[in-house]
């Protein structure tokens, strides 16, 4: 892990220096000329390269034999580039420069990526990519000034609309909502999201969760349904459609304003019932309204995972069949372990790579209670 993060902030570390020494070049260029910019850049370069060499013993130096004829022209890359920062820095501004910059580079590394140009390991373009790279583009995020942001959201939601972009911090009352699309083969609706509330960022997950947990749980018309950390609704809703008006659906979220947007999406789905509370407080209620039994549980815990008091409040509502969904497989594994004790058991597994290229594994579990063997006393001899 550490390992990971030190390479990301490597490569924030040379964003930062494209950053900086792109708007240094063109002031150069403006006195001297982008040739002359292009030399003293590069003069500097090479003393300071030179130096590091000699620390480091030469490194591989000697190997410069081997080379492919065309690497010893990649200085006239550095020209061209430093000449189009000479044109580009007095007429848009540094922050366009830079963008136009970033642009060229997304756009160039996708295709070496794609095509394993220039001795890259080919990586070749998925639908994932190419829509984010699109996005990115479309949103004109890059082109824009977004000083005093902290970070930039780009949202495209996938029930359609603009792409929307949210800076952060972002003032009070000024994120917009958007609308989710989920359709899968067992359910499809719709949900109002806050652009910058939670939702599943890989376009296929709500849908595929969805579908997954509905056919692990095999909700049966009339059942009483326990759907906690619920969000806006993403279980609680196909599940109140599975059990139907003879069932009932209670969601638990802390969340005030995903518990409106739940509430929302709901419509006129009369049997759930959304409660604005810390699922530990809900679950340790003796109010005489609280549930002292459930026929199916829906945890999707943050990060965190569960803990032991919820999932040993959960196992004595002694329900046929819990789903776990769980963006942390250590939490879920040691989750696991509480529900072994409280008598639970893992019926079933399945890991989903919804965050391509990073080391994060969405995974859903079925907990399924232990049962007991029927023992029958052996006959007289």
């Amino acid at each position: 892990m550490l390992a990971y993060l030190l390479t990301i902030l490597a490569g924030l570390t040379g964003g930062v220096a494209v950053g900086i020494q792109s708007p240094l070049a063109g002031a150069i260029g403006q006195r001297v000329g982008g040739t002359a910019s292009s030399f003293i850049v590069h003069l500097s370069g090479m003393i300071l390269s030179g130096a590091l060499l000699m620390l480091r013993g030469g490194e591989k130096i000697g190997a410069w034999r081997t080379l492919p004829w065309y690497m010893f022209g990649v200085g006239i890359f550095g020209l061209i580039l430093y000449q189009t920062i000479n044109v580009t820095l007095p007429r848009l501004g540094s922050t366009m420069m830079v963008t136009l910059i970033i642009i060229g580079q997304l756009l160039m590394g996708v295709l070496i990526d794609h095509f394993g140009w220039l001795g890259v390991p080919s990586r070749p373009l998925d639908a994932t990519r190419i829509v984010g790279v699109l996005v990115l583009l479309a949103s004109g995020v890059l082109a824009d000034d977004w000083s005093g942001a902290k970070a930039v959201d780009v949202v495209a939601p996938s029930g359609g609309g603009a792409v929307v972009v949210v800076p952060i911090p972002a003032a009070a009352g000024s994120v917009p909502e958007i609308r989710e699309r989920v359709e899968s083969a067992s359910w499809t609706g719709e949900f109002d999201v806050s652009a910058r509330g939670f939702w599943q960022v890989h376009p296929g997950a709500a849908a595929t969760f969805v579908a997954r947990v509905l056919a692990e749980l095999n909700p049966r018309p009339g059942e009483r349904v326990l759907d906690l950390y619920a969000g806006v609704g993403l279980f609680a809703v196909p599940l109140a459609d599975a059990v139907g008006p003879g069932g009932a659906v209670l969601a638990v979220e802390g969340d005030v304003l995903a518990c409106e947007l739940a509430v929302r999406n709901a419509g006129n789905r009369t049997w759930i019932e959304v409660v604005p509370d810390r699922v530990e407080e809900v679950l340790a209620s003796t109010s005489p309204d609280a549930w002292s039994s459930a026929d199916l549980v829906v945890l999707d815990p943050p990060r965190t995972g569960a803990g032991r008091a919820v999932i040993e409040a959960v196992a004595r509502l002694q329900p046929r069949a819990v789903a776990y969904v769980a963006c942390d497989p250590a939490a879920l594994a040691r989750d696991l372990g509480y529900a072994r004790e409280a008598g639970y058991v893992l019926g079933g597994l399945t890991a989903y790579d919804a965050f391509p290229m990073t080391h994060h594994v969405e995974c859903i579990a079925l907990f399924e209670p232990v049962l007991e063997p029927n023992l029958q006393p052996l006959p007289p001899a």
